[in-house]
């Protein structure tokens, strides 16, 4: 099948040809529409995303850690 389409007949009529399962049962939507080409380009940018947060979230618990330690080992004395 190809992607998710309009096309426009000659009356200037604007008419949805759905390209996947998901529209054709549900219409035209981001959310129901599951075509390849569509749905990479949203799911790269949540991939970029999440990997920022990731790493965001990565660097907050290494200084946790070290922060941890640091008291550990004041005890420690």
């Amino acid at each position: 099948m190809s992607r998710c389409h309009y096309i426009y007949t000659e009356d200037g009529l604007k008419v949805f040809v759905p390209g996947c399962m998901g529209c054709a049962v549900h219409g035209p939507g981001k959310a129901y529409c599951t075509c390849r080409s569509s749905r990479k380009s949203d799911e790269s940018k949540r991939n970029k995303e999440l990997k920022k947060q990731l790493n965001e979230t990565e660097k907050e618990l290494d200084q946790a850690y070290r922060t941890i330690r640091k008291l550990v080992n004041k005890k420690r004395i």
